[in-house]
Parts: structure tokens; C-alpha cells; sequence
């Protein structure tokens, strides 16, 4: 490892250890995550200790609660969760600044309900004013990172604070069937036909030619524990002008993968959109 390769692993390390961390500046008994006051000189430290317990015994609402702290005048340092592929992805798919455009955006690459997004995304501010934060971030930020942590870091404060949420999230997961029998003739839903279509194709590839990074992709559409909006675009972009008839077509999703892009373009969550009826086409 070069030297290079160390400083940087020290450095990851020794953040790991100040967010672990937790001080009491003015000795009062109550400590805080030592990261809310990185970066301030020990003047500046005690004030913005003060302000923090100030508003949470107060309980101050309206503008004064979300009043920047001592300290937040600094550049802010960037979360780790505002970096992640999955916060990537949203900000792609984000068309504006907006906090219900953000929770659009989170839930469509996400597959998580708008409802428990909000919901965090909400404790987010609360936290923020109440709380604490690191030096120089908004309450937006803050809880823009808290809803990245949430979904995208299983090993996140956000996502333990708010397991009853994921767990909601997971439960929901659970109850959308892939198939049922109605009079004795299997009905799928999107996500079903998908999975059938894969299964199939895969279990034939020593058999048919086909394209190695599609056989890859459909297995990683199997196996994955959680899957992000792109994807799915991979087979979208993928499987035009592929012959139905050809296993690159099922190895892609075949035509419930056509029809799950149909339904994504009118605006259905994708969440939802797995979970609608798959409708059989004539190539069937």
C-alpha cells in the first residue's frame, strides 16, 4: 500500500472515529456527536452547544427554530451519503430544488413509498433545529442527507432511528405477490412476469447464443436486494429493436420489462408499477 493509500485510510478512519464521538463543551451533563461542531474554534464550540439545548428546552417553532447556529457561517464538509450511487441517481432524476420534487425523485429511484420519505425526510428538519448538525449545512441539506442515509446505507444512523420505517417499507415489499391462481390459470403482476422471463432465460444460455453483459445484468435483477431506477434503464435502452424471438430479448425482461417502462413514463412510482397486472401480448 502506498503512502498515498494510507493517509487516506488514516484520515477515513479517524472520521469514522469523530462521528462516533460525543463531547460536552459546557460540562452540563448532555453531550453531543462531536461532528456537529468540527472545524469551530472553542468559543464558537460552547455557544453553538448552548443554542442547540437552548432550543430543544425552549421548544421554539416557527423561523427562530430554524435560525442558523453559531458556527454555521463555515464551508460545510460534504456527507459520505450525499456522494453515494444512489443519492446520484436521484439528483439526476431531480428536476428542481423542491422538497416534494426531491421526494419525486428519491421515491422513483428508490421504489420507497413518497409517504415514508417524507417522513424522514421531515425528522431530518426537526433534527436539524433541535438537535444539531455539522457546521455550515441547512436544514434542507440536512435532512436531504438524513433521506440519502435512509435508503441508500443500511449501516446509516438514519436507517437504525428509523427501522420501524424501513421495516414498513420491506413489509409492503412482501405483500405484492408475484402471481395468483384464478380458475386454475396463473395471473402475474409486472414484477412476476419479469422474474419468470429471467428465470428462463438464464437457465438457457448454455443452450442459445446471447450478449454476456445482458446475461449479467438479469442476474443481478434477480439476486439484488435492492435495485435503483437505473437498472432497469439498462434493459430499457437495451431492448429496443431486439427480437422477441432472440433470448437477448428475455434475458432483458422481455415485454413485462416493455411494459413496466410504459407505465414509469406515465408517472407510477416504480414500486407501483411492479406490482400492476402484466398483460400478455400476442407474442405469447
Amino acid at each position: 500500500m502506498s503512502f498515498a493509500e494510507l493517509l487516506k485510510q488514516s484520515r477515513e478512519q479517524a472520521s469514522v472515529l469523530i462521528e462516533k464521538r460525543k463531547v460536552d463543551h459546557d460540562k452540563d451533563g448532555i453531550s453531543h456527536p462531536a461532528q456537529y461542531f468540527e472545524g469551530l474554534d472553542e468559543k464558537t464550540k460552547l455557544a453553538r452547544e448552548k443554542e442547540i439545548e437552548r432550543r430543544k428546552k425552549e421548544g421554539l417553532k416557527g423561523p427562530e427554530l430554524y435560525a442558523p447556529l453559531p458556527g454555521d457561517d463555515i464551508d460545510k464538509k460534504q456527507s459520505k451519503h450525499t456522494r453515494s450511487t444512489g443519492a446520484a441517481a436521484v439528483r439526476e432524476e431531480t428536476k428542481d430544488n423542491s422538497k416534494d420534487e426531491f421526494i419525486r425523485a428519491a421515491s422513483k429511484v428508490s421504489s420507497v413509498s413518497r409517504s415514508i420519505i417524507e417522513e424522514v425526510y421531515d425528522k431530518g428538519l426537526k433534527a436539524w433545529a433541535t438537535s444539531g448538525h455539522r457546521p455550515g449545512t441547512t436544514a434542507q441539506q440536512w435532512a436531504i442527507a438524513r433521506v440519502y442515509a435512509f435508503l441508500f446505507d443500511a449501516k446509516s444512523g438514519a436507517r437504525k432511528a428509523d427501522k420501524h420505517l424501513w421495516d414498513k417499507h420491506l413489509d409492503t415489499k412482501k405483500s405484492i405477490e408475484s402471481d395468483i391462481i384464478i380458475d386454475n390459470k396463473t395471473i402475474y403482476n409486472i414484477k412476476g412476469y419479469i422474474v419468470k422471463t429471467l428465470k428462463y432465460a438464464l437457465k438457457n444460455c448454455n443452450k442459445k447464443y446471447h450478449t454476456t453483459k445482458f446475461e449479467k445484468n438479469a442476474e443481478k435483477l434477480l439476486n439484488s436486494n435492492q435495485l435503483f431506477l437505473k437498472d432497469f434503464e439498462f434493459c430499457w435502452n437495451s431492448i429496443k429493436h431486439r427480437d422477441p424471438n432472440k433470448l437477448d430479448y428475455h434475458l432483458l425482461g422481455g415485454s413485462a420489462m416493455i411494459q413496466l417502462q410504459k407505465y414509469m413514463d406515465d408517472g407510477i412510482t416504480l414500486e407501483e408499477a411492479l406490482n400492476l397486472q402484466y398483460e400478455e401480448t400476442s407474442n405469447e
